[in-house]
């Protein structure tokens, strides 16, 4: 009896550490106006309720999925956040606006940046798919910074150059 409690009391542990989530991009603190430069994007997936966010700092990008079980995270340490800091300058003219391009369900995407203590944010429905129709070249814009990341992971969404 006392070997199945042990066994039983150990599954629960292993069960308990496998739904441990670590920070989830929810519970960052907020975006603060400083000198140095962020960005912070949350993409929903809809129609799932699963989300990916990025948040961007010099040399490092910090990779947030969350799947309906919690969130994941991951940080790369890479000279890429550095690129990606420098194309998200080419939106800070988007600021305030909501792009889309008449396509339904997909992903909703929102950026809110920091740079060199100027913010901005924007949201963009679907910018793979309103980039590859060509419809909206802001749209464009969009995806390549979002590629910047995708290419990291190895997902990159090919779409015309503005």
């Amino acid at each position: 009896m006392e070997l199945l409690r042990t066994v039983a009391l150990a599954a629960l542990a292993s069960l308990l550490a496998s739904c441990a989530t670590s920070q989830g991009f929810d519970r960052l603190p907020p975006l603060r106006t400083a000198q140095s430069s962020e960005l912070r994007i949350n993409i929903a997936h809809y129609p799932s309720s699963a989300r990916t966010a990025y948040a961007v700092t010099p040399g490092e990008i910090a990779i947030y999925e969350y799947r309906g079980r919690g969130w994941r995270s991951e940080i790369l340490h890479t000279t890429v956040a550095d690129d990606v800091l420098v194309a998200v300058a080419d939106l800070q003219s988007l600021d305030g606006a909501n792009l889309g391009c008449h396509v339904y369900d997909g992903d909703s995407v929102s950026i809110e940046a920091s740079l060199s203590g100027e913010r901005f944010s924007l949201h963009s429905a679907n910018p793979d798919l309103c980039s590859m129709s060509g419809e909206d070249r802001a749209t464009i814009r969009v995806n390549r910074v979002l590629n910047l990341i995708r290419a990291l992971r190895g997902e990159l969404i090919l779409a015309p150059s503005p």
